[in-house]
C-alpha cells in the first residue's frame, strides 16, 4: 500500500522469508518504481469481521536511525567518491551519518529520491546524460555500490574519449520521394523574390514562458536546442542538387551548424505589447529559412 503518497510499503504474512530475499525477488520481476521501499513482516495480517485485510490495523513503517546501518558498526566512506555520495545522501535524507553499506530502501528511499540522486550524481561527477543508468542504481542500492558504478562510468568515459571513433552513420543519400516532391514544389512555385513565398514552409509559434524573477537563461535554452540537434539527424539534414542533377539529402556536421551564428541565433525581446509586429518582422526576413 502507499504511505504518504511517497512510499510503497509491503506487508508480508510469512515466517520463512526475509526482507532481502523479497527485495531481490522484486528487483528481478518489477520495474524500479514498483519495488516497495520497505517490507514489514507479520505473523498474521489483521482481518476485519468480513475476513478482509483491515488496513487501519497495519503497523506504520518506521524510517528511523535504526535502519541507517546494515551492520553492527557504522561503516564510513573510504575514498573521495564515497565521501561525495555520502554527503549527498545525508543532505537528501537529512541525516548526519549513514553507513556506506546501508540499503537506500530501508531508510525511506523510493523512485523519486533515486531520480534526485541520479541528477545530483550527474552534476557532482560531470557525467554525460546516458553514461550512468538509473536502473543500475536501483539494483545496487548502497553508497558503496553507487561509488563503484560511478567509478566505472568515469573510467569508461575516459577510455572512450582517448580512442578515436570513426562514425558509421550514413550522412548522404538520395532524397526520398516525399523530399523530392517538397523540394521541386518549392523550387517551381515559391522561388520568387517575394518574402512571403520564401517563407512558405515556416511555422511561426510564440510561447509565453513563466520564470522566477522574470529571468530566462538564454544559454540553457540554447544548450537544450543544441542537445536536440545533436541527437536528431533530421534536424541537420539539407537537400540540394548534385552535379548529376540528382536531389540529395545530406546530414550536416553538428558543430558547423551550432557554430553558425546565422542559422543558430537567439534573441531576447521584452515587448509584450508588440508581439504581432515582432512576428511580422521575423517572417519578413528573406533568408529566414533555406
Amino acid at each position: 500500500m502507499k504511505w504518504n503518497d511517497d512510499y510503497l510499503v509491503a506487508y508480508v504474512q510469512s515466517c520463512n522469508v526475509n526482507e532481502q530475499e523479497l527485495r531481490e525477488h522484486c528487483q528481478s520481476h518489477l520495474p524500479p518504481h514498483m519495488i516497495p521501499s520497505i517490507f514489514i513482516m507479520l505473523d498474521k495480517l489483521p482481518l476485519n469481521q468480513n475476513g478482509k485485510i483491515d488496513r487501519k490495523l497495519l503497523p506504520p513503517p518506521h524510517f528511523s536511525s535504526a535502519h541507517l546501518t546494515n551492520s553492527l558498526e557504522l561503516l564510513l566512506p573510504t575514498n573521495d567518491i564515497e565521501v561525495s555520495i555520502h554527503h549527498i545522501w545525508c543532505e537528501v535524507f537529512k541525516q548526519n551519518q549513514i553507513s556506506v553499506d546501508t540499503n537506500i530502501f530501508t531508510i525511506g528511499g523510493h523512485s523519486l529520491i533515486m531520480m534526485q540522486l541520479f541528477h545530483r550524481y550527474k552534476i557532482e561527477f560531470h557525467l554525460e546524460t546516458n553514461a550512468l543508468s538509473i536502473t543500475h542504481l536501483f539494483q545496487h542500492p548502497t553508497i558503496i555500490d553507487h561509488a563503484q558504478l560511478i567509478h566505472q562510468t568515469i573510467n569508461m568515459t575516459k577510455n572512450i574519449n582517448d580512442y578515436h571513433w570513426s562514425s558509421l552513420y550514413i550522412i548522404q543519400a538520395r532524397a526520398s520521394l516525399a523530399q523530392e516532391r517538397v523540394y521541386l514544389d518549392e523550387q517551381i512555385r515559391f522561388s520568387s523574390t517575394d518574402n512571403n513565398s520564401n517563407n512558405m514552409y515556416i511555422i511561426a509559434l510564440m510561447y509565453r514562458i513563466s520564470s522566477t524573477n522574470d529571468h530566462i537563461s538564454i544559454s540553457r535554452l540554447q544548450h537544450a536546442f543544441q542537445c536536440i540537434m545533436r541527437k536528431h539527424q533530421t534536424l541537420r539534414t539539407a537537400i540540394y542538387l548534385n552535379a548529376n542533377g540528382v536531389i540529395i539529402q545530406h546530414c550536416l556536421d553538428t558543430h558547423a551548424i551550432i557554430n553558425d551564428n546565422k542559422s543558430f541565433r537567439f534573441s531576447m525581446n521584452h515587448l509584450p505589447n508588440e508581439q504581432n509586429e515582432i512576428m511580422k518582422k521575423i517572417l519578413n526576413q528573406s533568408d529566414l529559412f533555406d
